[in-house]
């Protein structure tokens, strides 16, 4: 019987440490990103709209997003990917000119 039950105990325990406390680290990773959003952040969505944060509230679930000077867009919080920051020396950027 110990024969039977200590390979599934081995493989549910690789299976823990491999696949579910990475995920659970980084899914409370972007819970204190999502948490730590002020006004006038610069964010990229999920969808890959880049904008600045015009409204948030702490308790709320929807941000206000100012895309340029006259558009504003209501997000779900959880529809925030992240801060954008713009990669200046990012060599996949560049032209290759060959």
């Amino acid at each position: 019987m110990i024969g039977f039950i200590a390979p599934l105990f081995l493989i549910a325990i690789i299976f823990y440490f491999l696949l579910i406390r990475p995920q659970k680290r980084e899914r409370e990773k972007q819970d204190q990103t999502l948490k730590a959003l002020k006004k006038n952040d610069r964010v990229v969505t999920i969808g890959g709209i880049i904008g600045t944060i015009a409204n948030i509230e702490p308790d709320s679930k929807v941000v206000t997003l100012r895309v340029n000077d006259s558009t504003r867009m209501d997000f779900l919080r959880s529809a925030i990917q992240g801060p954008y920051a713009e990669a200046k020396d990012d060599p996949s950027l560049k032209d290759n000119k060959t």
